[in-house]
């Protein structure tokens, strides 16, 4: 379902704003966007800029740490063997490779790891490895990023003997595994404050509380570069303990703690790491070939590498990158084949499953995050497994996957996630069924049967700041990544003074005249639209700086853009200039879009509506806030009795846009004539998927709705239009010869809109 983007603003520079700059040596823009993400004074925004500071909890304070920790101590003192178990993933390897050196440094010398198959074995423990791992002499097992589900397997590791410690991140039912010690943030009543740890974040709070029992805190900065790696592949929020972590974890690569990390950038064109989006976007997806092209073991292998063995494993994982980037694009391209074969009504599903038997199962997940992105709905991309099926999911933010796969459960085999991604396994005969009770909860969830897509912008910068000085003072939100996103900015007025395509049309480099300054620009995949670049532009932007091989640029990445609507400027000032919190009120999608932008809302805006019953006309949308004391009108009411305003705030030109707005909402007989000849101009049938595409008046596809519905209310009451089913058939041929004045629902639009046009014009004489 293509969604239309709808703009929000979320900030602009206040009072308060300004206030905190002057304390705290930072720009106001800079302060309003921190107050939009949650930190609202001098302490909290102290706190968020200095993520070097010691903010980690005691992590004896999860309620089995202690338990734990004492059983690890006793198999190191009986040199019993420890397996530690591990995930195919990025998070899942890195928290393999912090145990893994985190005992040794600790004197543990009994140690051994198993990675499972994504291909052979799947997510998790696997019943039949676990007699192996039994054979090898194992006696406790150590899970990292996987176990919270493993009932089945907890209790076969019971009868072999081993001691199950239960180390996780992910959603528990409601069952627990019958372990020795679950060490995992999402367990009912656990204690640790901070719940959005990865499976690489638990881990490490094992080995500090590990190192603390041992006075060994010396042995944690060698392992904070698998923490930054693993925090940010698994896309946790990069808040609070997450935050610190990773920004302590990219000091310590660039020192060159790791040098499997080091090897893995430079293949990667990277010199200092900068920014989490390089480890986003260039060594995660390296390190995860391994596990989908392969075994993880390869990955593994180059996060424990040494300087000498480093360039060897990270050249191997370069080439199964590769080999994954060209399996990705064949699967892409077949499954975006499927969805154009769909029908144009199927196109709009709330979700949809995509199938083919010989697809991948290594790229199901990066395949069903493109498709995601593109189609702004829940999609699942699957293949064959044996005599089941197999997929991976992905949803925009607002759904939650694994809830929803919670619901389907007795139609599963078997199901795991987060609530942007899943995995599921089904029997084939029922992907039907799977594919259309997914689409239903979908449909159902939050209510999203909308048919947009929300662009929040942080800020609004002017044309007279230099964005280039911003990004460099912006540079101290980093590491920026999943709810600490690097900043997205709405520039309204650019000019373009050159537009041209790159990468064989792929993309489009942008030339923008802001203010004073010219800034090179990239929209990525626009190479398509390479002919809406021209004239004024409003754009959203983020910042960035490029680095390439120790080179850096500044550019700005255009995300979205549009004709300048420049003409909403006096409107979007009144309103920051507004002296109280006040009451809104709307009826026009213009209104609700400028409201949006304005940056005083934070909650989500009704659509404009229109009433259930004839006349059909817009209904008036109110905003209210807690303890406010006034009312803003942001346009004219087509409510003969619209609420009672403190403050007007649309201006004469728009009041007489309304009142040309209502000769077609409510036409006299001359705008009824012409509703008759546009209506009909298709020929003597009407379907109503014919309505979406005709604009009398030039009117939006909102008006043109109304007038519509209005209009032939009065053809069907005048028996001009009779109605069979969906279609509407003009019985005449040469327009409106009747006498509508005698057709009630003619004179009751006459007499709303000289009462409404009265209404208005009395006020504002």
């Amino acid at each position: 379902m293509k969604k239309n983007n709808f703009w929000c603003v979320k900030s602009f520079p206040m009072a308060e704003d300004e206030t905190i700059a002057e304390n705290l040596g930072i720009s106001a823009a800079f302060s309003a966007l921190l107050r939009s993400r949650g930190y609202r004074n001098e302490a909290a925004i102290q706190t968020f800029l200095h993520p070097e500071d010691d903010q980690m909890p005691d992590p004896f304070s999860f309620r089995q740490m202690h338990k734990l920790i004492q059983r690890l101590l006793q198999a190191r003192e009986n040199q019993e063997k420890i397996t530690i178990y591990g995930d195919y993933d990025a998070d899942g390897v890195s928290a393999t490779a912090v145990m893994l050196r985190g005992l040794e440094a600790l004197g543990f010398s009994a140690l051994d790891s198993y990675i499972p198959s994504r291909f052979d074995e799947g997510y998790g423990l696997n019943s039949e490895v676990i007699a192996e791992i039994a054979a090898r002499g194992t006696r406790v097992l150590l899970t990292v990023d996987c176990g919270i589900s493993s009932i089945a397997e907890a209790e076969l590791l019971k009868g072999h003997g081993i001691d199950m410690l239960l180390t996780d991140h992910h959603q528990p039912s409601e069952v627990l595994p019958d372990a020795y010690a679950i060490v995992n943030p999402h367990v009912k009543e656990e204690t640790y404050p901070f719940r959005k740890l990865a499976g690489v974040g638990v881990a490490f709070e094992v080995i500090r509380a590990l190192s603390m029992t041992l006075h060994r805190p010396d042995i944690l900065a060698a392992l904070l570069p698998y923490v930054a790696i693993g925090t940010i592949g698994d896309a946790v929020p990069l808040r609070e303990v997450n935050r610190a972590l990773v920004y302590r974890g990219i000091i310590q690569i660039n020192l060159g703690k790791s040098p499997g990390l080091t090897a893995l950038a430079q293949i990667a064109g990277i010199g200092k790491i900068t920014c989490a989006s390089q480890i986003a976007f260039h060594l995660v997806p390296r390190l995860n070939a391994s596990g989908r092209m392969g075994r993880a073991d390869t990955a593994l292998s180059a996060l424990l590498s040494d300087r000498e063995e480093a360039p060897v494993w990270a050249a191997k994982l370069e080439r199964l990158n590769l080999d994954r980037k060209r399996i990705e694009q064949a699967v892409q391209t077949e499954a975006h084949a499927q969805y154009e074969a769909l029908s144009e009504s199927e196109k709009h599903a709330f979700a949809f499953l995509f199938y083919q038997a010989d697809w991948h199962s290594g790229v199901l997940g990066i395949v069903a995050a493109r498709m995601t992105d593109e189609l702004h709905v829940p999609v699942f991309i699957c293949c064959q497994d044996g005599s089941n099926i197999k997929g991976s999911g992905r949803a925009p933010r607002g759904y939650d996957l694994y809830h929803m796969l919670e619901g389907i459960s007795t139609l599963l085999l078997r199901f795991g996630g987060h609530a942007q991604a899943a995995g599921i396994t089904f029997a084939a005969d029922r992907r039907s069924e799977v594919g259309q009770t997914l689409r239903e909860m979908a449909g159902l969830y939050h209510g999203l049967d909308t048919d947009e897509n929300i662009l929040l912008a942080d800020i609004e910068l002017k044309p007279e700041i230099d964005l280039v000085e911003q990004q460099s003072l912006w540079r101290s939100l980093e590491p920026c990544g999943c709810d600490n996103e690097e900043p997205l900015v709405l520039l309204r007025g650019a000019q373009v003074t050159q537009a041209k395509t790159i990468s064989q049309g792929l993309h489009v480099n942008v030339m923008l005249q802001y203010g004073p300054r010219r800034y090179n620009c990239f929209a990525w995949r626009a190479g398509e639209r390479i002919a809406e670049f021209s004239g004024v532009l409003d754009v959203l932007v983020r910042l960035q700086i490029s680095n390439f091989h120790g080179s850096e640029s500044f550019r700005l990445e255009v995300i979205d853009w549009r004709p300048s609507r420049l003409d909403a400027l006096c409107v979007l000032q009144e309103l920051r200039q507004l002296p109280d919190k006040m009451d809104f009120c709307y009826s026009q999608p213009d209104s609700r879009e400028i409201l949006a932008e304005s940056g005083l809302i934070d909650t989500c805006l009704p659509h404009a509506t229109v009433t259930a019953e004839f006349p059909y006309l817009p209904v008036t949308q109110k905003i209210s806030f807690e303890r406010s004391t006034a009312l803003c009108l942001l346009d004219p009411s087509y409510e003969l009795r619209p609420p009672q305003p403190i403050r007007l705030l649309f201006s004469d030109f728009q009041l007489q846009q309304w009142q040309q707005l209502l000769n077609w909402l409510l036409p006299d007989r001359n705008h009824l004539s012409e509703c008759y000849r546009w209506l009909r101009e298709g020929g003597a049938i009407l379907s109503e998927d014919d309505l979406m595409n005709r604009h009398p008046g030039n009117l939006n596809a909102f008006y043109a709705r109304i007038c519509a519905k209005n209009a032939l209310t009065i053809f069907l009451e005048a028996k001009l239009v009779v109605k069979i089913d969906s279609e509407y058939t003009f019985l005449k041929q040469n327009g409106i010869k009747t006498d509508l004045e005698s057709v009630a629902s003619f004179q009751r639009i006459q007499e709303i809109r000289q009462q409404l046009m009265q209404h208005y014009l009395g006020q504002n004489q």
